[in-house]
């Protein structure tokens, strides 16, 4: 495990540690990222994406998701992810900072850049 991949797993961490059982009744988000923290990438977009169905105003839920792509090889899937989290919440450096990550992974520089600036 890199630098790079230790700071995300911590920032997804502590962020699924805060916000996992903040909302009573979001059981589809919360099976989600219990999935995550255990590494069951696939059960965790099951489970996210019928959290996502239920309340998609929730930019949680999209960053979760994103993350679950990431760790999938879907970088496209995850940048796709993060954008629609930061259209709905624009004032989170972590999702900025995964973001850029993201686009380092598929070499759009000029974008990651931009991310880490915002972040």
């Amino acid at each position: 495990m890199n630098l790079l991949q230790f700071y995300l797993l911590s920032v997804c961490l502590f962020i699924l540690n805060f916000t996992a059982f903040s909302q009573p009744g979001l059981s589809s988000k919360q099976q989600g990222v219990n999935y995550l923290r255990n590494g069951q990438y696939i059960q965790a977009l099951e489970k996210l994406n019928q959290a996502i169905e239920e309340e998609p105003y929730l930019a949680d839920l999209y960053f979760f998701r994103g993350y679950a792509k990431y760790n999938l090889d879907d970088y496209i899937g995850a940048e796709r992810d993060y954008t629609k989290s930061i259209d709905i919440s624009p004032f989170r450096a972590d999702v900025f900072v995964n973001r850029a990550v993201v686009r380092s992974q598929q070499e759009n520089y000029t974008g990651a850049f931009e991310d880490y600036s915002k972040a």
